[in-house]
């Protein structure tokens, strides 16, 4: 996965409607990346993970957060792909647009994909 045009993709949705660009988070990342990982090991696409909820997952990787979200999909090609499939979703648009979230990392392997968003304490 491109980091820089996912965070790019993301952060251009985001200006559109006049909210504040997301900063890439390594932490994010990780607990993202591992999901994805998670999610081709049983071969679904899945917010469960035998880590905990996504509060405990960040929490792991040393993010303290006042609010997360967690957009997963699969079978995806790219990240142009993925990002439009998250923007014609409701529910995956609202977090991915939420202006309360200010950091942001993205997994991918396999044709499965996350994206996790956050404040900071």
């Amino acid at each position: 996965m491109n980091k820089d045009l996912m965070l790019q993709l993301v952060n251009n949705e985001r200006h559109k409607v006049g909210v504040k660009e997301l900063e890439w988070d390594p932490r994010l990342a990780k607990a993202a990346q591992l999901q994805s990982e998670f999610m081709a090991s049983c071969n679904s696409c899945t917010h469960s993970s035998k880590s905990g909820g996504l509060g405990t997952r960040i929490e792991a990787q040393g993010f303290s957060w006042s609010g997360c979200a967690e957009n997963v999909a699969e079978g995806y090609k790219n990240e142009e792909a993925v990002v439009k499939g998250w923007m014609s979703s409701h529910g995956h648009k609202s977090n991915l647009l939420n202006p309360k979230y200010t950091h942001f990392g993205a997994g991918h392997i396999n044709g499965f994909w996350a994206q996790v968003f956050g404040s900071e304490l």
